[in-house]
């Protein structure tokens, strides 16, 4: 079988020039609790890959997004703790003990308040 020049111009000219587009990323973190490493991966989603892993003292189960103040709100279950981190730096900024288990946590509607509901003691705490 031969191919022609002509052929072989076109098939090289439409491989090339039919391609799809790269597609870009979007400027921002996606933040992953990892339970068994007891830390939460901070993955840039311009570049697709992990930013810092972010150690903990406790396993993470919940992660919460506060875009206004820019940081990003952890829950550790087991000994009720919540961790503050802040997107600028990808840091614990502070962590509060709520003095139990919890079993989860949401961000207010408004954004003024983030409500965690516990076990040990049995509170709704905000």
């Amino acid at each position: 079988m031969t191919i022609s020049r002509r052929t072989f111009t076109i098939a090289s000219v439409a491989a090339l020039g039919c391609g799809r587009p790269r597609a870009t990323g979007f400027p921002g973190y996606a933040f992953i609790a990892n339970s068994g490493g007891r830390s939460v991966a901070a993955v840039d989603l311009t570049l697709f890959s992990v930013a810092r892993q972010i150690r903990l003292e406790a396993a993470p189960a919940a992660v919460v997004a506060h875009t206004a103040r820019r940081v990003v709100y952890v829950l550790a279950p087991q000994n009720g703790w919540i961790y503050e981190i802040g997107v600028a730096d990808l840091a614990v900024k502070r962590k509060i003990a709520l003095g139990g288990t919890a079993l989860s946590m949401r961000l207010a509607a408004d954004g003024a308040s983030l409500w965690v509901l516990c076990r040990a003691p049995n509170a709704l705490i905000r």
